[in-house]
């Protein structure tokens, strides 16, 4: 995940990512600024048209821990290749 840095003069949005570094689980271990990040990076990539759909099942798994892919869509092969390959055979046929 990449890491922003937040403006200095934008009092609010650093008041409010104070809050969220110091709201931690009861583990103590992760801070809800670092699941936020985390959780928008993942719905972004994966959902990026349901994103709003599966903002509160994806924050549940991941808070949990649970294997996000038992439950959801993650891996996504986009090669195209053998798609074109099958259509450049039928135009030749034709």
């Amino acid at each position: 995940m990449v890491e922003t840095e937040i403006n200095p003069k934008d009092v609010h949005m650093n008041n409010l990512h104070e809050v969220l570094i110091k709201a931690v689980n009861q583990a103590g271990k992760d801070d809800l600024a670092q699941h936020l990040r985390n959780l928008f990076g993942f719905l972004l990539l994966h959902y990026p048209g349901q994103a709003y759909e599966k903002f509160e099942e994806a924050s549940y798994l991941l808070k949990n821990k649970a294997d996000i892919n038992k439950f959801l869509k993650t891996f996504d092969i986009r090669d195209y290749s053998k798609v074109a390959e099958n259509e450049t055979n039928y135009i030749e046929q034709m």
